[in-house]
């Protein structure tokens, strides 16, 4: 019998869920809509200018990424080396108990270069080494070396076309 009770509350309470939201759909109001606010309701809510808006999107970002070319470009690199050369003489210059002399060393180099309007790329490079040995016929021991350079080229009448990066952004503008 009990169980016949909760089935009952249980099913009514169900009923009544389904209707209340029913009930709330059926007292709202109408309220009048001027004319700019149903057109700027129809220009929210119309799909296809929403798609068109996000391709407008689309492309703009194209344009900023083919301009991406004439970003600046860092490059970074480094190393370390141990040799040990061969013996080719009776000279070596290996210190004692060694049969030839170990030389190690260590190098970075850094370049920043660009692509300008013009189809020329400039760039600006550095280095720096160190070198170390254990021979005795080197004097100088650990030695530096330091490098700087700058560089320009221009394509000068390259199949008489413009270059990759400027075709590449007239295509995302048009």
């Amino acid at each position: 019998m009990r169980f016949g009770i909760a089935v009952r509350t249980i099913g009514m309470a169900l009923v009544a869920s389904w209707m209340v939201p029913a009930a709330g759909i059926a007292q709202m109001v109408e309220r009048p809509l001027t004319l700019t606010e149903a057109i700027a309701l129809a220009l929210e809510n119309n799909e296809g200018i929403r798609i068109e808006r996000a391709l407008l999107e689309s492309a703009e970002a194209g344009i900023l990424g083919a301009q991406g070319a004439y970003d600046p470009l860092v490059e970074v690199e480094g190393g370390w080396r141990r040799s040990s050369l061969p013996v080719n003489s009776s000279f070596s210059g290996a210190p004692s108990g060694q049969l030839a002399p170990t030389t190690e060393s260590f190098y970075t180099d850094a370049t920043v270069s660009q692509l300008l309007p013009t189809g020329a790329r400039a760039a600006v490079r550095g280095s720096a080494d160190r070198g170390s040995t254990d021979g005795v016929f080197d004097l100088l021991s650990p030695s530096y070396g330091t490098g700087l350079g700058f560089e320009v080229r221009q394509p000068l009448l390259r199949d008489r076309r413009v270059d990759a990066a400027r075709i590449a952004i007239r295509v995302a503008a048009a």
